[in-house]
């Protein structure tokens, strides 16, 4: 869970979803001391772990909000563009791509979605059908026939295009084959433990690993025979779209998704390393040294100046006058990025402008890196007791 945690919210909120009515439908078999004390135990654990990104990201959606997607014209637009062909059922994206440009099919190529995993459920269908006269868990068996029409309802332009109504702030329909994966991989491992023998249960995940890598393959190694082949190859064969492989530094090629709300997407490019001054006749230098920023300031007679830098505002900015050590004040601009305010008096100044972080994200990577270490030495206690009992 902490795995999933650190690397994608969306997912964590679905996989809290699946656990949360997994737990339900569980509730009776596991209600004793012991399992409710290894759940909460796990829970702190993963609470623990993820304290350096989880403390910190509740802190930065309480100061401000996100350009986070939401139901609006252009996502209810972009999601039905999701929609599956008949062809993802067994190809995934790549593979069908290479296939299309050497037949010159009419397929969908423009955007990446993906596939094959009809060959995995196929699979799972088998088994279901050499099944059928067993009496199977009701539960597993509801889920499974629940998550076959999720799954091919992703078919049907109308019905994804009337889903995007209420579910495009997810960006992209196919996320919701967490819940259909899922539900496959437990039922296929339900029907296998129970009604397969050995030999039937190695075939399979041997089957299963083989799907996997087809599906995934041939992601990376299209991306490796284009870097192989390089640029001149790419705009060959997709002059509209080689651009897109061009990768260099931009700070606007970030995800829109991590900038604040009301932010122009282009305000960093239409704008670059300006600073602005309340006070036309103030003189100023900014230059990037080290990480941090520097602005050295002078001929100030004012006890109100302010300077908006090129800086995105988030809480935990410092700023400090090198020249006296002493710490200024540090708020957002309209334009949501960063603005420092002189203290009365300072006609002269070298300031010293850095992402510090807050008080709460130090707590955070202290409260992780305790429990990391406790992790640690908890492992090494149980190895430790496991070689005294073995001896």
């Amino acid at each position: 869970m902490s795995g999933i945690i650190l690397s994608h919210n969306l997912t964590a909120v679905f996989v809290t979803i699946i656990l949360a009515v997994w737990a339900i439908l569980q509730f009776k078999s596991v209600l004793n001391k012991k399992a409710i004390f290894n759940i909460v135990l796990a829970a702190i654990t993963t609470i623990g772990v993820t304290a350096s990104y989880t403390f910190a990201f509740i802190e930065a959606n309480i100061v401000q909000t996100y350009q986070i997607p939401k139901n609006s014209e252009y996502q209810m637009e972009e999601f039905a563009k999701q929609t599956f062909e008949p062809v993802d059922f067994f190809m995934p994206y790549d593979v069908k791509k290479g296939v299309s440009l050497l037949f010159h099919l009419d397929w969908n190529t423009e955007i990446w979605r993906p596939g094959a995993i009809g060959i995995f459920l196929l699979a799972i269908l088998f088994l279901a059908a050499k099944t059928r006269k067993r009496k199977k868990n009701k539960v597993l068996r509801v889920a499974f026939c629940i998550s076959v029409l999720l799954y091919l309802c992703m078919f049907i332009g109308p019905i994804v295009k009337w889903a995007g109504k209420f579910i495009s702030f997810m960006q992209f329909g196919w996320r919701l084959l967490l819940f259909c994966m899922f539900a496959f991989s437990v039922y296929a491992a339900y029907l296998l433990h129970f009604y397969f023998k050995k030999r039937w249960q190695t075939v399979f995940v041997i089957l299963a690993i083989l799907t996997a890598c087809y599906t995934v393959g041939p992601r990376y190694v299209y991306q490796m025979y284009l870097d192989y082949k390089g640029m001149e190859y790419i705009k060959t064969i997709n002059e509209e779209f080689y651009e897109h492989y061009i990768m260099e530094y931009s700070p606007n090629s970030a995800d829109a998704l991590y900038l604040p709300e009301g932010v122009s997407r282009d305000l960093y490019k239409e704008r670059g390393e300006r600073v602005d001054c309340n006070h036309k006749d103030v003189r100023y230098e900014f230059i990037r040294e080290d990480n941090k920023c520097r602005l050295m300031v002078s001929n100030n007679s004012y006890n109100d100046t302010m300077f908006e830098l090129p800086l995105y505002y988030y809480k935990g900015y410092a700023a400090v006058d090198k020249n006296t050590g002493s710490r200024l004040t540090v708020l957002p601009s309209e334009n949501k990025l960063v603005t420092v305010s002189l203290n009365d008096g300072m006609h002269e100044a070298d300031l010293e402008i850095w992402y510090h972080g807050t008080p709460v994200q130090q707590l955070g990577n202290l409260i992780s890196g305790l429990t990391l270490l406790l992790l640690f030495l908890c492992g090494v206690f149980h190895l430790k007791v496991f070689r005294s009992r073995k001896e």
